[in-house]
């Protein structure tokens, strides 16, 4: 059962919240700005960026960049991403059309809250996740390679391996302790003296690859109703979960909800709940109406940091199209 335990605790890990929270305004660096005629990748890792680089240098289009990218974010930066987890997409076609994706993990009909009131992680707090079903979804709709090609990149990592970067090695040294508590985590993400992994480790994920392999060939079905799903409800049941394998095989993602704002001269387009989207825009057209310096950096970032703290007073009231209507709106800012 190692293949099962791994599945699951990936699920654990995706459930934990890594963030690192300061209430410090720092002074940024200043980055380089990119351009290309041909298209543009950016992710939160390097390994990410070059498989979205590669496939479309070997023809594919943005989606099938995005999933390829996305699909390697879940193998190298595993505290932050991962097929356990949730997506939520946002397309824009070259018809000029606008499309979303909601991708979010989904409890069951018959979950009562109240059975899991104050646990923070671990089995109970696994949800059916929604990555791979978004992603296939959105290849299948709007992109031109196949899954397995798109997946190549991703599946590489986890058999072969890669250097852990500084950032991932300090968020899971900041949850070792829960790492530590499973043996799933505990075999990938920790050494053998119980100390984290730190920067510059060669991480390899024989399990992980042998799953997205499956899914590559197979498609989202195996993860939802085959032989991964039926490992994963296996560990969960077995450690106090509440899934069942209907509840992995009755998981959609649906299409979002677009709403819409701006800033200056430019449209936006953002997704409805639960990407809360609409407060996204809020704090952009916040922004847009106080009288800001865009020239004075430390300036220009304290009124940042104030149209988003602003806009996120909203976040709970947001409820119903009504709400995201009224919060997108100029008069509200």
């Amino acid at each position: 059962m190692k293949t099962s335990i791994f599945l699951t605790i990936f699920l654990v890990v995706s459930c934990t919240q890594l963030a690192h929270h300061s209430d410090d305004i720092r002074q940024g660096q200043q980055q380089k700005v990119v351009r290309s005629k041909n298209g543009v990748v950016t992710t939160a890792h390097p390994l990410a960026t070059n498989a979205g680089i590669e496939i479309l240098e070997s023809g594919g289009n943005a989606m099938d960049a995005a999933v390829a990218a996305a699909f390697t974010l879940s193998v190298v930066e595993p505290s932050m991403s991962g097929i356990g987890g949730r997506a939520q997409i946002l397309i824009y076609t070259r018809d000029q059309e606008v499309h979303g994706i909601d991708a979010t993990t989904q409890a069951p009909a018959y979950y009562e809250f109240d059975d899991t009131a104050g646990v923070e992680y671990g089995y109970q707090t696994i949800a059916v996740p929604g990555v791979v079903k978004g992603l296939t979804d959105g290849l299948k709709d709007f992109g031109s390679l196949s899954l397995e090609q798109v997946m190549e990149p991703a599946i590489g990592y986890a058999q072969n391996g890669f250097a852990l970067l500084p950032g991932e090695a300090y968020r899971q040294e900041s949850v070792k302790d829960m790492l530590n508590e499973f043996a799933g985590t505990r075999q990938y993400y920790m050494n053998k003296d119980s100390t984290a992994k730190h920067a510059g480790q060669w991480i390899i994920q024989s399990d992980l690859a042998r799953v997205l392999k499956s899914i590559s060939e197979k498609g989202p079905d195996v993860f939802y109703k085959g032989w991964i799903a039926q490992s994963m409800v296996a560990d969960i049941r077995e450690n106090g979960g509440f899934l069942t394998l209907k509840s992995f095989s009755d998981y959609k993602a649906e299409r979002s909800h677009i709403v819409d704002g701006s800033y200056r001269s430019y449209g936006l387009k953002a997704l409805w709940l639960p990407a809360y989207g609409a407060i996204t825009i809020e704090a952009l057209q916040i922004l847009e109406a106080l009288p800001v310096n865009l020239n004075e950096n430390r300036t220009w970032a304290r009124a940042v940091y104030h149209a988003i703290k602003s806009a996120y007073l909203d976040k709970k009231e947001q409820k119903t199209l009504d709400d995201a209507e009224r919060f997108t709106s100029k008069s509200w800012a």
